[in-house]
């Protein structure tokens, strides 16, 4: 997620709970499999796109299979616990996150069409089942 906020430039309110969910899920597989998953290989399978103003998700590009499944739930209450805090106060581990939003159009990211990234989303597929690939079953 860290390096998606850099190269976006955007901070974290930004991104819509979809992402969160998707990088989440993605993230823990690979490193309970020993998988180095990129920035790279997460935009092989996904487009970054603004869907409200200063806000962004991913959609699945046509024909990538979802390494996550079921993670479009509806966040009831979010606002309830969403909180700020000042960047200083996090510490020099969170020095790249941005300060304030960033309202300009983010530019496509661009990625190729790689085969190692093919490869590292079929051993994931092929490890996990549909259900273990879930948000709700890899939320610690």
């Amino acid at each position: 997620m860290t390096q998606l906020l850099t190269v976006m430039q955007v901070s974290p309110g930004q991104i819509m709970p979809l992402v969160w969910r998707v990088v989440h899920v993605i993230d823990k597989l690979a490193q309970d499999s020993n998988v180095d998953f990129t920035l790279e290989d997460l935009l092989y399978m996904y487009d970054i796109k603004r869907v409200e103003v200063s806000r962004y998700t991913f959609f699945l590009k046509p024909g990538k299979p979802s390494l996550v499944e079921n993670s479009g739930a509806n966040d009831r209450g979010w606002k309830k616990r969403y909180f700020f805090v000042e960047k200083n106060s996090l510490g020099k581990s969170f020095e790249y996150l941005r300060d304030g939003w960033n309202s300009e159009e983010i530019l496509p990211l661009p990625v190729e069409d790689s085969s190692l990234s093919k490869a590292k989303i079929n051993q994931l597929l092929q490890k996990y089942s549909p259900k273990e690939r879930t948000f709700r079953n890899n939320l610690n």
